[in-house]
């Protein structure tokens, strides 16, 4: 290599020339091609932890400081893919001023994404499995859906089907864009031990859902929260969510689960387990009450 490059005249600095090895820093990550993971030195991840903790603290910051926070996170994010979803908005607020020193107010959204990191970076090893480059690449695939009785989901041959508490039917029309990402939410919870270092396409018949995931946010407060949510747990479970639109038509097993329809699910689904995957206790307990909301 070092000869290809100087018969092309190509410089090289040597004190970031290493020997072939399977342990590499490259731009601030640390890649291990053995164990197959990206890592955030433990130096950066103190620093941004601090950096985070002192900037919730206040209420207003300079563009300048809120740029090097940004920089920071989008710097981890490089690790975490599911935290990108929680740096646009910090840059568009940054950007909303001109000047460097000028100041900005943290907004509420800005905020509750800023203790998205503050929250999930305790909780990190500093580690995240090393993905497939390829976004379309796909390890596990599982169908969802939700109706006004209830909401399902089939993974495989597991499955699972829930009616509504009391707590969301009390709810006057409800979005169904917020009751379809609930069984999204739940599976993570449920399955996401099984996906660590996969990347998880979900099929959803509600354009609403594929939206709201594939951007990573939306304007209504409740559905935004619970977006929140299922990031953080799909971030802990090291998992990467993927979300693509399937017809009504062609999402029959997880219809059926979602009215409770079981003669129909077994009938669509005969390789599917006899008993379903039991619900977390009390299925309210994922929704929206989170402290980053």
């Amino acid at each position: 290599m070092h000869e290809v490059c100087n018969l092309l005249r190509v410089p090289l600095a040597a004190d970031k020339s290493v020997a072939p090895t399977t342990s590499l820093t490259l731009l601030g990550v640390l890649i291990d091609t053995q164990a197959m993971t990206v890592a955030l030195p433990p130096d950066k991840l103190r620093a941004l932890r601090d950096s985070l903790g002192t900037l919730l603290t206040r209420r207003k910051c300079t563009k300048r400081e809120l740029l090097s926070i940004v920089g920071r996170l989008v710097h981890a994010a490089k690790c975490v893919p599911p935290g990108r979803a929680f740096t646009r908005r910090l840059l568009e607020l940054a950007c909303s001023v001109t000047g460097p020193l000028h100041r900005v107010r943290l907004t509420a959204p800005a905020r509750a994404d800023l203790r998205w990191w503050a929250e999930y970076l305790p909780r990190w090893s500093g580690t995240f499995p090393l993905l497939h480059p390829d976004d379309r690449a796909t390890d596990a695939v599982f169908h969802t859906d939700s109706s006004r009785w209830g909401t399902g989901a089939c993974f495989g041959d597991r499955w699972w089907y829930a009616a509504w508490p009391e707590d969301i039917t009390r709810i006057t029309t409800p979005s169904m864009t917020w009751l379809e990402l609930i069984p999204l939410l739940v599976c993570v919870v449920m399955w996401g031990d099984l996906w660590a270092g996969q990347r998880v396409r979900i099929f959803s018949d509600n354009m609403g859902v594929v939206g709201c995931v594939s951007r990573g946010w939306s304007g209504d407060h409740r559905i935004m929260t619970l977006l929140r949510h299922l990031l953080f747990v799909s971030a802990c479970q090291k998992c990467v969510l993927a979300v693509s639109y399937v017809p009504t038509a062609a999402n029959g097993a997880a219809d059926s689960l979602s009215r409770g329809d079981l003669r129909r699910f077994r009938h669509l689904n005969p390789a599917a387990r006899r008993e379903a995957d039991q619900v977390p206790t009390g299925l309210h307990r994922y929704l929206p009450a989170t402290s980053y909301s």
